[in-house]
Formats: C-alpha cells, sequence, structure tokens
C-alpha cells in the first residue's frame, strides 16, 4: 500500500528509486539476444535448448 509522505510513521524504510542499472541492463539484453539466438538457431539444427546447453557444458 502507498502511503504519501505525510502519512508515514517514522522509521519507514525509503522506496527504492527501483529501475535497472546500466550493467544490469546491457546484462539482460545480452541474455534476451542469447535466449532470441537459441530459439530461432536451435530448430534450424535439430537440437532442443537443452541439448545445445549439455553441448556447451562438455556432456
Amino acid at each position: 500500500m502507498f502511503l504519501p509522505p505525510e502519512e508515514r510513521q517514522p522509521g519507514y524504510p525509503p522506496r527504492p528509486d527501483g529501475g535497472l542499472s546500466r550493467r544490469g541492463e546491457a546484462v539482460l539484453l545480452w541474455l534476451v539476444g542469447i535466449f532470441l539466438l537459441a530459439v530461432l538457431l536451435g530448430p534450424i539444427g535439430g537440437s532442443t535448448l537443452g541439448q545445445a546447453l549439455a553441448a556447451l557444458l562438455g556432456r
């Protein structure tokens, strides 16, 4: 529940600014890119995402 500043009790923790940092945004973009690449190229090669991960991990 959101309370306006004048109704908050003393000691109430401040609201976080939210949003992603530059590094967090970059990591998220990399993860989305890798996911899209796997989704698009996985079926072409006849493998599933699990098989691709197993191949990358050497198992």
